[in-house]
């Protein structure tokens, strides 16, 4: 179950489930959709220029042996192969699917693509992906929530993961330099599941280690590809369950917990004792009552005393439960995921929870304190 969060003024701290919910009698309650029933949808992010279209054109016209359905946006350098792809009905713009030589299919869409994927899900059985693009400048917090709080369109599809691609030549001008995209940059980068560092022929091979060591800082946990012209084996970038039970290889694969100098930073914090949901769910929700989540009209670089956190993904040892459970939270959403992973006898007494935190403006100190008080052992 995924939980919302809200920030608000008040005394009492906020119900976390709706009663409606918890009285609800079971037999009107249906039962969760196997994710093997549901089509995994992966979100696709990139500013201008950094090798999307490159990667999209080689999704839609190379014989990968994949059949995988492409919704493009209609405001980003995918355009020219748009106009192909679109019909009006009565002056009002229409999708139109078409089905590709190479088994993909192929549309536009204006908005988020929900009204795309409703259609699509109407040629089932046609595909086994859907790719879903989104423009140069957008945030993919919102589309990511989209997957979490629609109920309906959850029903169809799950969120596989977001793949982030960078132009490595000139990224570091975003990064570094506070350039005019710096936040769209770093928002894409910071909540990437996959990151692939592109034209890394045009890169000196210092050049190249200095920026993924940047990109790094900003996202300890995804995984790094370098690419020429975008070109990747698609299995790195499908079938991730970055979003579900199945998927923990990024976190395990050997985190800093330093901080970085940067604005916006990845830190991983640990806990010795096993916890229970309840403490994890109370900090959680005492973060998001403190502090900005959004960096919304109210954060700037002038107010670094107010944390934002973008991305949380843990591994957690719960106390009474044998297997592992894992936490992800997007903003002011957050899932606990029961896996079917068991802890070995020794871990199940001694393995520490682990917790990572991506975010702007993050006080390590003041997490960690938060944390162990939440997690503080009777």
């Amino acid at each position: 179950m995924t939980t919302k969060l809200d920030a608000f003024d008040g005394d009492e701290f906020p119900d976390l489930i709706a009663e409606d919910v918890l009285d609800a009698p079971a037999e009107l309650v249906p039962p969760p959709a196997s994710i093997a029933d549901k089509v995994p949808i992966t979100i696709l992010t990139g500013l201008l220029g950094s090798g999307k279209t490159t990667l999209l054109n080689y999704i839609l016209t190379e014989n990968h042996g994949k059949k995988i359905a492409v919704i493009l946006n209609e405001f980003g350098d995918t355009q020219d192969m748009e106009k192909s792809l679109s019909v009006a009905e009565g002056g009002q713009k229409a999708e139109e699917w078409m089905e590709l030589g190479n088994g993909c299919l192929c549309c536009s869409v204006k908005d988020t693509g929900v009204r795309a994927i409703e259609a699509l899900m109407e040629k089932r059985g046609k595909f086994d992906y859907i790719l879903l693009e989104t423009t140069g400048l957008a945030d993919p917090q919102p589309i990511i929530s989209m997957f979490w709080m629609d109920a309906e369109l959850c029903s169809q599809v799950y969120l596989d993961g977001v793949i982030t691609v960078v132009d490595g030549k000139n990224v570091a001008r975003n990064l570094l330099a506070r350039g005019p995209f710096e936040r769209e940059a770093v928002r894409q980068i910071a909540l990437a599941d996959r990151i692939l560092v592109n034209k890394i022929d045009l890169m000196a091979p210092a050049e190249l280690d200095q920026l993924e060591a940047e990109l790094r800082r900003v996202n300890a946990m995804a995984p790094m590809f370098r690419t020429e012209r975008s070109r990747i084996d698609l299995n790195q970038i499908l079938d991730l369950h970055a979003y579900d039970a199945r998927d923990f290889t990024a976190v395990e694969a050997g985190l800093s917990a330093a901080a970085s100098s940067m604005s916006v930073s990845s830190v991983t914090l640990t806990v010795d004792h096993a916890v229970t949901r309840e403490q994890i769910t109370l900090w959680l929700g005492a973060l998001v009552w403190e502090y900005s989540l959004d960096g919304g009209a109210n954060s700037s670089d002038a107010s670094r005393g107010n944390m934002e956190l973008w991305r949380v993904k843990g591994k957690l040892r719960v106390a009474g439960e044998r297997n592992v459970v894992l936490l992800q939270g997007v903003t002011d959403l957050f899932e606990l995921l029961d896996t079917k992973d068991a802890w070995s006898a020794a871990d199940l007494a001694s393995a520490p929870s682990r917790i990572v935190v991506i975010g702007r403006f993050l006080d390590v100190a003041k997490l960690y304190e938060s944390l162990a008080e939440a997690c503080r052992q009777a």
